[in-house]
């Protein structure tokens, strides 16, 4: 925010209060990851599933590299 930089570069207001609001907006970013987080854990099996579902797209990722591996040095 320009004019918290500019509070901050005058002088007007002190680093542990511009530290705290700080503090406030990281907060506002990462609570909903905290909620996302805890409603996971809170659901093992909904964790496994997302888990499952990632490894099979990556094994659909590694299967196409390799078939693209194997032809450019002809195996």
């Amino acid at each position: 925010q320009p004019e918290l930089c500019a509070c901050c570069k005058s002088g007007t207001i002190g680093c542990g209060e511009c530290k705290k609001k700080l503090t406030e907006k990281i907060n506002v970013f990462l609570d909903p990851i905290r909620d996302r987080r805890a409603n996971l854990e809170s659901h093992p099996e909904r964790l496994d599933e997302i888990i499952e579902t990632g490894n099979q797209s990556a094994r659909t990722v590694a299967k196409e590299t390799m078939e693209l591996v194997r032809d450019a040095i002809r195996v």
